[in-house]
């Protein structure tokens, strides 16, 4: 068994603070999560100045992503700023989201020339990834990517949807062409991504309810929450545009999800006529209005990241346990696994039982000696 130098006056709470701190899991014996946080500050790179940081959210209907650099504090920082915990000030350069489902009929139109529904077969899915790669994502030039990891059900349901596998096919492709291009292409220019890392969406709920000192709700409000967590950093100013284009969605998410529009019933046609019906009755669709929780995913899950970063980056340099190569030394009980914990209980026990035992035990009387 690997053994570490215990360190000194620190308790398995702050371990577990640090590990939320710095995106890393919580679970685990004390001598594990030692372990996990001296093995992920050996392999930390500081993120440079010039990184360029996309953040994808995946879906089918709604791939969300954003692409942001950051810049350090000014003297007089962020910190009085309400529901910002970093020390960093974010730039956003792209903030969309994407319909796949319509770039698939739109695939399958040039393909057949004919109108028919979306195709999502590996083949299909394949293509339609690689067209996004190229398209949309290798011309923001990022350096790092990171991608939001998918789960295998939905809500928790015995079943698995079709939807949910054909996400999880399109995490698999998208991380198959990266993977791809990272090692074909590295130095290049074309695509140099230092890293591509997958990101849980439960690990940022975490970090923010611990940095807001905010007691965890339930998941049908997630989404909500950081929608509102991330107005207020748009409105404080901490998370700037630098496009027109992005200045405008920002505007849409401080202003909230606009009214979706209404459904116009036969009566209502009647008595506007038909000159008002015209375009529904040559087909023209509404715009859809975009999900912005889904846009508020992708951005929050890039700004946590860099959170983490910085955070982990300062517990290194204030905690030189991290990086050095003590000695081992003797595990106690609670340093264990659970196994291991209840031999070690029952050995104690044992012994003390054993040494109970001899203490109690009568002396046999001496015999008299004969006459």
């Amino acid at each position: 068994m690997v053994l570490v130098r215990k360190p000194p006056r620190l308790q398995l709470k702050a371990l577990r603070s640090t590990a939320v701190e710095s995106g890393l899991p919580v679970g685990g014996i004390k001598s594990e999560l030692v372990l996990r946080l001296r093995d992920a500050a050996r392999k930390f790179t500081p993120v440079p100045a010039n990184a360029r940081i996309l953040s994808i959210d995946l879906g089918i209907k709604n791939f969300a992503y954003s692409l942001i650099t950051w810049t350090k504090p000014s003297t007089q920082g962020h910190s009085e700023i309400p529901q910002w915990p970093g020390r960093l000030k974010v730039s956003v350069h792209e903030w969309k989201v994407v319909d796949l489902a319509q770039e698939a009929e739109a695939q399958a139109l040039a393909a057949t020339g004919t109108s028919q529904a979306a195709v999502f077969d590996p083949e299909s899915l394949s293509k339609l990834a690689l067209k996004l790669v190229n398209d949309r994502l290798l011309p923001l030039r990022p350096t790092h990517v990171l991608i939001e990891r998918q789960r295998n059900r939905s809500s928790g349901s015995a079943a698995v949807t079709e939807w949910t596998l054909r996400v999880n096919s399109l995490e698999s492709i998208l991380y198959g062409i990266l993977a791809t291009l990272q090692q074909q292409q590295r130095g290049t220019g074309t695509f140099d991504a230092g890293a591509i890392i997958p990101i849980l969406s439960h690990r940022v709920g975490s970090y923010l309810d611990r940095e807001l000192d905010v007691e965890p709700e339930k998941s049908v409000n997630i989404k909500k929450r950081k929608m509102s967590i991330l107005q207020g950093w748009i409105r404080a100013g901490v998370v700037e545009p630098t496009t027109e284009d992005v200045r405008q969605q920002m505007s849409k998410a401080v202003l909230g999800k606009p009214d979706k529009p209404k459904r116009i019933g036969a009566k209502h046609k009647a008595e506007v006529g038909a000159s008002e019906s015209l375009p529904a009755q040559e087909g023209v669709k509404p715009p859809k209005a975009q999900k912005l929780d889904d846009l508020s995913d992708s951005l929050t899950q890039g700004i946590v990241w860099l959170m983490w970063q910085r955070s982990f980056e300062e517990r290194i340099k204030e905690e030189p346990w991290l990086t050095s190569e003590g000695p081992p030394f003797e595990p106690g009980v609670e340093d264990l696994s659970v196994d291991d914990q209840k031999k070690e209980k029952n050995r104690k026990k044992a012994a003390i039982n054993s040494a109970t035992a001899r203490r109690t035990k009568k002396k046999p009387k001496p015999v008299p000696p004969m006459d």
